[in-house]
């Protein structure tokens, strides 16, 4: 997941910092200058971990079909 400029306003983002700076109020809190931005990393980062997870989840189960299917374990009868 790509942060696109058009999704978050840098030109707000960067008052709302200066305030914040002069002031001594934190920028990372609820109300912080950076809690839009912090918020969509942790969300790109968090998907881009399920999809990790996940990715190796399909692939853990495609060895599985793919091992039955071939039926590896069977036993073997002379003809």
């Amino acid at each position: 997941m790509e942060i696109r400029e058009t999704e978050l306003d840098f030109e707000s983002m960067k008052e709302k910092t200066l305030r914040q700076l002069r002031s001594g109020e934190s920028l990372y809190g609820k109300d912080g200058a950076f809690a839009p931005l912090l918020k969509k990393f942790l969300e790109a980062a968090l998907e881009a971990e399920m999809d990790g997870h996940l990715m190796s989840w399909s692939a853990c189960v495609a060895t599985v079909v793919t091992v039955s299917s071939t039926n590896v374990f069977a036993p073997r009868t002379a003809r």
